[in-house]
């Protein structure tokens, strides 16, 4: 499960929360085993975008990076760090 929100002092317009939501949910889901939980809290403050990452009950691990309206990129990029912070443990599977 993955709860995702919106930390902003004004709301991200919906076509980009759209992006950036779809990017969280989409890295857990390809990189992370269905039953963990995790909160993703979004910051937009122009021209940066931060990410805070918690995975259950660990300390925050941030993302910061210029905002993009690329699709791919910000996949790849949050895939990138969800991949470097919590890489599968290949003996658990």
């Amino acid at each position: 499960m993955v709860v995702v929100t919106d930390a902003s002092h004004t709301p991200i317009p919906p076509a980009r929360w759209v992006l950036y939501e779809a990017a969280v949910v989409d890295a857990v889901a390809l990189l992370r085993p269905p039953d963990e939980s995790w909160n993703v809290t979004i910051v937009e403050t122009d021209p940066m975008l931060r990410f805070d990452f918690v995975r259950g009950v660990e300390a925050p691990r941030t993302l910061m990076m210029e905002i993009t309206l690329d699709d791919d990129e910000l996949l790849m990029d949050v895939c990138k760090f969800v991949w470097t912070y919590w890489p599968i443990d290949e003996s658990a599977l």
